[in-house]
């Protein structure tokens, strides 16, 4: 009698664990490399199964469509074909333990039905509103691509004459903010500056934030466009009296990098190890990346010959420990391109202990970007500024 009791009490808890209903909204939040990322699954039951949508709300996305859902046996399978995510979980109680898949790399993320907070990241150098100087939200047109470009200047007052130092970001597409990481440099590097006297106009790169056009088909010459159009809207502003600035056939292509690639890993397999991928899927990555438009720009684009035209004064800065731009090979670059062409009016400094994104870090690494507290170096900061200010009593 004891044995079947048995039985039937686990064919009854069985019986209710999948009985669950998996409907309803569900909340997780992935972390990588230190940044927290929400996600919504909305799962509801149809006449032949389930169907599902996702949001990314720090994103500013919203009821993207799955194209398969199923639960069965308490574990949940949820595909997004045209972005190559996949959700796979076993339903526990009241969450679900699982794995957020996209483009071959594998993240831990559960899923509960309650919100998620985003958890906090101090960063004590971030300003906080109200700003004791005027900002503005301000557009203006790059009229030769038909592109808007959606910004902040930022004055010392709202009245006034002030010199101003146009911020451009780098690689890949950022907002006004160069925000990454947890971290928004070009907001603690503004809010500095805009303290000490100085007006700075940050915007977001095109196609990202509130800016219009396509980042993706962009080269650095049309990001160069986009500086350029700054450039009249600054000399419209009133409050500004200066100024100081930052400065094939496809398929052939991509059939050559394809082999190319295939040829290193036969020699170097662990690279495609490490992605955690496929190879056909890592070798596809490798090309789309090699063989974007922006990519071959900057392989042909040779800096050396524009450098030896720039006459302006120039401060070329890079931190000590940056592993992703070699500081002594590029400031020594810098420094003699622009010398050849007879500038005279070039400083070039080396932060010790700085990394890429001038942050007072260990080894340089990027994994260490988000760990770290402090967004921009004081010295940096300090020295930038008594640079900019320099030029202008200068003048």
């Amino acid at each position: 009698m004891k044995k079947t009791t048995l039985f039937l009490l686990s064919v009854l808890t069985a019986a209710t664990l999948y009985a669950q209903d998996i409907s309803g909204q569900w909340n997780g939040v992935l972390n990588v490399q230190g940044t927290q990322l929400r996600l919504v699954f909305h799962i509801d039951k149809t006449a032949t199964g389930y169907s599902a949508t996702m949001d990314s709300p720090d994103q500013g996305a919203a009821g993207i469509p799955a194209t398969s859902t199923t639960f069965e046996n308490a574990n949940l399978k949820i595909e997004i074909a045209n972005v190559r995510i996949e959700y796979t979980g076993e339903l526990k109680e009241n969450n679900v333990v699982g794995t957020f898949k996209q483009a071959g790399q594998s993240f831990p993320m559960d899923l509960l039905r309650e919100e998620i907070a985003k958890k906090a990241v101090f960063r004590p150098q971030e300003p906080v509103k109200p700003y004791p100087y005027y900002s503005e939200d301000v557009k203006f047109e790059n009229k030769k691509d038909h592109v808007t470009l959606a910004g902040t200047l930022s004055l010392p007052k709202k009245e006034g004459k002030f010199p101003v130092v146009l911020l451009i970001t780098g690689s890949g597409p950022q907002n006004r903010d160069e925000e990454l990481l947890g971290h928004k440099p070009f907001l603690v590097l503004s809010d500095y500056l805009t303290k000490n006297g100085i007006a700075v106009l940050r915007y977001d790169d095109r196609g990202t934030a509130g800016s219009t056009g396509d980042f993706n088909t962009a080269t650095s010459l049309d990001f160069a466009s986009d500086v350029e159009a700054a450039v009249p809207y600054l000399k419209t502003r009133k409050e500004i009296f200066d100024l100081v600035k930052k400065s094939s056939d496809t398929d052939k292509l991509k059939t050559d990098l394809t082999n190319y690639i295939k040829q290193i890993l036969k020699s170097v397999p662990e690279a495609q190890k490490q992605q955690n991928m496929p190879e056909d899927a890592f070798v596809k990555l490798q090309v789309d990346q090699l063989s974007s438009p922006w990519m071959q720009y900057f392989i042909k684009y040779d800096p050396a010959i524009i450098l030896e035209k720039v006459k302006c004064p120039v401060l070329a800065v890079n931190g000590e420990k940056d592993l992703q731009v070699p500081p002594k090979v590029n400031l020594e670059s810098i420094k003699t391109g622009l010398k050849k062409g007879g500038n005279k009016k070039v400083t070039i400094k080396e932060f010790p202990n700085l990394n890429h994104l001038f942050q007072e870090c260990k080894t340089g690494a990027p994994d260490e970007y988000a760990e770290i507290e402090q967004t921009f170096s004081p010295v940096a900061l300090e020295d930038i500024t008594k640079w900019v200010l320099g030029q202008v009593k200068n003048k």
